[in-house]
């Protein structure tokens, strides 16, 4: 999930993992 959020959304991705 945390990939595919990566590539959909790189800057809500980073957001949500950090």
């Amino acid at each position: 999930m945390k990939e595919v959020d990566a590539e959909n959304c790189p800057v809500l991705g980073v957001e949500a993992l950090e």
